[in-house]
């Protein structure tokens, strides 16, 4: 398929547990490749995610010429108090989020140590001393909402002119998590809100409650959103 002169190959999703493998199999990715004959590249959304994960993570592939024109992505932020931290610290309880298997780690290892996951209320049992007064103190006393929202409106600005400048395809999807995203004019960027599509309705919650994750309609629900998109992005 091409999209806008790029001919595209794979699919990459950057997202955090909404958009991965949370108590599934298939994802709103897996169904999406599946449409267009794409091949999903894993490993850029994570239950726990964050967006400085995302940014990380697509960014340092962007340098390392890992993420070229051939690459579709899609990039579903989440909530701006969420981050990761390096620790010298190793938990050897160490599990994968949301699927035994297709889930990402908890904890990701990094050089001699692991990143960790920060988001509110994250303190649990068989976390290392350090950082459970690192999460506690972080939590009470260092994150502003305003301010939160100025890194991210900063660093999504810097992310959508170096994917323009590159000519990376790319839909930011607006979701319960994040949306009303600028573009400033992007030629290689598209946004597109499913909230009107999936917010409210039971079917697309996973497991009929838990409507912060998507259950098997709701991912295959987003797919064909997206899918449409799509289309229309190729007949522009």
């Amino acid at each position: 398929m091409v999209i806008r002169g790029k001919e595209i190959k794979n699919l990459i999703v950057g997202g955090c547990s909404y958009s991965s493998y949370t108590e599934l199999d298939l994802n709103y990715g897996t169904y999406l490749s599946d449409m267009f004959g794409f091949k999903n590249i894993d490993g850029y959304n994570a239950g726990c995610g964050s967006n400085h994960r995302i940014w990380r993570k697509i960014v340092t592939d962007l340098r390392n010429r890992k993420i070229t024109p051939s690459d579709l992505l899609v990039i579903q932020y989440t909530t701006n108090e969420r981050r990761e931290f390096w620790s010298r610290h190793h938990n050897d309880t160490n599990f994968n989020v949301g699927h035994p298997i297709k889930g990402t780690p908890m904890r990701e290892d990094y050089e001699h140590g692991q990143l960790i996951k920060f988001k509110f209320n994250m303190v649990g049992d068989g976390m290392p001393k350090e950082e459970k007064e690192l999460f506690q103190l972080w939590e009470e006393n260092f994150i502003c909402g305003e301010y939160e929202s100025e890194i991210f409106d900063n660093t999504h600005f810097m992310l959508v002119k170096t994917l323009d400048s590159l000519g990376i395809n790319t839909i930011f999807l607006g979701t319960q998590y994040q949306h009303d995203m600028d573009l400033w004019g992007s030629k290689f960027c598209s946004y597109i809100s499913i909230r009107e599509d999936i917010d409210g309705d039971l079917d697309y919650c996973l497991n009929g409650d838990d409507c912060y994750h998507l259950s098997e309609k709701g991912h295959y629900r987003v797919a064909q959103i997206l899918g449409e998109h799509i289309k229309e992005i190729c007949l522009q």
